[in-house]
């Protein structure tokens, strides 16, 4: 398949996702809670694997661009993270810290 630049659209969900995160926090504190301590994990365990496995990014990568974010911490890019992606881990981590109250709240 051909690489294609599909930053908006990505960015866009990630922004959507992190919106519904936060009202659903205010309604819901558990979930604030819950998904702080799973970014907690999963930001330690992000950043041990950029230091064991840093691996070379492929030579055709496109990188994301986040329209609002970058206006923030600037254009640097952080390439040496394909041990896996900490955009789709957190949307990971919202959707159960999302589910994960439906069991942990009686």
């Amino acid at each position: 398949l051909p690489a294609v630049n599909v930053s908006n659209y990505v960015f866009a969900i990630i922004w959507s996702m992190a919106l519904l995160t936060v009202i659903r926090c205010v309604q819901q504190p558990q979930i604030f809670i819950l998904f702080l301590w799973g970014f907690i994990f999963l930001s330690l365990s992000r950043f041990i694997s950029i230091l064991l496995l840093p691996l070379n990014p492929p030579s055709s990568l496109i990188e994301l661009k986040d329209p609002l974010s970058n206006t923030f911490y600037g254009s640097k890019f952080i390439t040496k993270d394909l041990f896996y992606s900490g955009h789709t881990a957190t949307q990971f981590l919202m959707f159960l810290s999302f589910f994960g109250t439906l069991f942990l709240i009686k």
